[in-house]
């Protein structure tokens, strides 16, 4: 009996007995007027205490309605789900939370065991810290996939600490989080760091790359040159022409070979101007099925209304060609090759996906084959120069490390997806333009005409390139100088009484760069023509800011005709303007 119960009852019976009292007829029994006085003033202070407990039991169940409703927030409508399990891993108790998170109503959760809605692949992990807290009773956490129940797959973090049942049993209490965002966030950060190191890695290896194919550009420059003038005093029939054809042969393989290489270090001249993919892959079709044969299809999937991008044609020409052969030798028995193009929009979630590129508006080409395609670790290397799966005599391992090169020099970006053994897709992008100014327009070319009269100078610190040029220039009479160096050439130039009608001078020298000789040049004698030589252009940015219209570029090596085409084609230009 609670204490309103019990004081209910004694107000009852004193009114009870007042009443006895009142009703008596025996008169010494009749109450006194005090006495009834205190019996009811007793009967008023009951009524007033009775009053005041009914208000506070009152407050009492707003209260605990209050606090019911609010544990109703902290728990069933916490921000992660909370479940208990007993001992045998079965569901005792959840919360709303949990149970969207599962796609399932409480009841049918409920006597459920939690491991049901791992992902099989994680189980090992949930069981291994289950029994721990049984046996330990220490609190675990760890990482995993759980399933909803309509198939679909989320990361999961479970921190759990143990509890008692109510029979006295070992359990446990569970906090689920939903982690789904973080780890695609820590996947795409991961894949984002990997792509940065390989682009480190590829552009340590090109600056390596670079400076070789530099230094060994100058002595093929010497060998070719040397070869084009042997063969002039050469006649047809002399005995060892043969051999100094076949030498001349494998200078122009070495020289094809550094040209690779040039263009995966980026170190190569671009001329780029706008044009339009679509343009450049209709334009190969022929090209492409005499390349690859006709038993692997061809398939153009083109977008309508591409954007323009900035580039070389040629060298796309040559991106494509690569990839093409690059499919046929995965797709020896045949099949079929896409070349797609379209509009991207790259936003920071899908930029962080692609590796380093940045978020913008690009023009996408793909190409598809439905070859051999290879694992992870294949597609890792791909980009390295003379790295190659193919058996030894069938590929030099450059096409692809050309490709990246070419990509890369011209601000794209290449990424590759494949599956052994159902095909291998690369994805260029290529940052879409909306100016229509070519960035600038080449020189025209010019049938290699024989010699002239003028005065050239040459600049250059190589000293056999130097001398091979002077016997080429001055073998089709030129009056030639020479100078070592840029400081020396400046020298020379302030010092010559007659006219320099232009000079031939090395990009890169020491202690001045052809860009600052060439600098001082126009404060000297600014009219003069200058036509500069390379075996790479350093940064293509310079190249840009150098290549203005009274200036040319030739690459080293160079056949004598040319160089003798080029220096002709450049002072011909000069006579025109005047």
């Amino acid at each position: 009996m609670t204490d309103h119960d019990r004081e209910s009852a004694k107000a009852a019976e004193l009114r009870r007995m007042a009443e006895a009292r009142a009703s008596t007829q025996v008169p010494r029994d009749v109450p006194s007027i005090e006495e009834m006085s205190r019996t009811l003033h007793d009967l008023q202070v009951h009524q007033i205490e009775l009053e005041l407990q009914n208000e506070e039991l009152v407050r009492i169940q707003i209260e605990l309605a209050a606090a019911r409703a609010r544990y109703f927030d902290l728990y069933d409508l916490a921000p992660v789900g909370y479940c208990t399990i007993n001992g045998s891993g079965v569901i005792v108790e959840i919360n709303l939370t949990a149970t969207a998170l599962l796609g399932l109503a409480r009841n049918e959760l409920i006597g459920r065991p939690l491991s049901q809605f791992i992902f099989r692949e994680d189980q090992d992990n949930y069981y291994l810290h289950f029994k721990q807290i049984m046996a330990v009773g220490d609190p675990q956490q760890c990482e995993l996939r759980m399933m909803k129940s309509d198939g679909g797959v989320f990361w999961a973090q479970l921190e759990a600490t143990a509890a008692d049942d109510a029979d006295g049993t070992i359990g446990c209490r569970m906090a689920i989080s939903d982690i789904t965002r973080r780890k695609d966030t820590e996947v795409a950060q991961a894949r984002f760091e990997q792509h940065l190191q390989v682009a480190q890695k590829m552009e340590a290896i090109g600056h390596l790359a670079g400076g070789v194919a530099h230094d060994f550009n100058n002595m093929l420059a010497v060998i070719i040159g040397n070869i084009g003038l042997l063969l002039e005093g050469l006649e047809p029939d002399h005995p060892l022409r043969g051999n100094v054809v076949e030498i001349g042969q494998a200078a122009d393989r070495s020289a094809a070979m550094t040209h690779q290489l040039l263009a995966f270090s980026r170190k190569q001249v671009l001329q780029p101007k706008l044009l339009n993919l679509n343009e450049v892959a209709c334009g190969l079709d022929r090209m492409l099925g005499r390349l690859i044969g006709e038993h692997i299809e061809i398939h153009h999937e083109l977008s309508t209304n591409l954007g323009p991008i900035l580039a070389d044609p040629g060298q796309i020409e040559q991106v494509i060609v690569n990839l093409a052969v690059n499919a046929r030798d995965a797709m020896p028995g045949g099949g079929r090759l896409i070349i797609a193009t379209a509009n991207v929009t790259l936003d920071t979630e899908m930029a962080m996906a692609m590796g380093t590129a940045a978020p913008g508006s690009y023009v996408s080409l793909t190409v598809t084959d439905d070859g051999c395609g290879m694992d992870d670790p294949t597609a890792t290397h791909i980009f390295e120069p003379f790295f190659t799966t193919k058996e030894v005599g069938k590929g030099t391992g450059l096409g692809l490390a050309t490709v990246f090169g070419i990509v890369k020099q011209s601000n794209g970006e290449i990424s590759v997806r494949s599956v052994p053994g159902k095909g291998t897709t690369f994805q260029i992008l290529f940052p879409q333009q909306v100016s229509c100014v070519d960035l600038f327009t080449p020189s025209p070319e010019q049938e290699a005409p024989s010699g002239g009269q003028e005065t050239i100078l040459v600049v250059e610190d190589e000293e056999l390139v130097r001398k091979v040029a002077l016997r080429i220039l001055g073998g089709v009479g030129y009056h030639v100088l020479t100078a070592a160096s840029g400081v020396e050439g400046l020298r020379l130039i302030r010092s010559h009484a007659g006219a320099i009608d232009l000079v031939l001078t090395d990009m890169v020298m020491p202690q001045m760069s052809g860009q600052t000789f060439v600098k001082a040049l126009r404060e000297i004698r600014p009219g003069t023509r200058v036509l500069f030589m390379s075996g790479y252009s350093g940064d293509s940015t310079e190249v840009r800011g150098i290549l203005a219209p009274d200036t040319g570029f030739i690459g080293k090596p160079f056949r004598t005709p040319d160089l003798v085409a080029k220096v002709r084609g450049m002072l011909d230009v000069k006579k025109d303007l005047r």
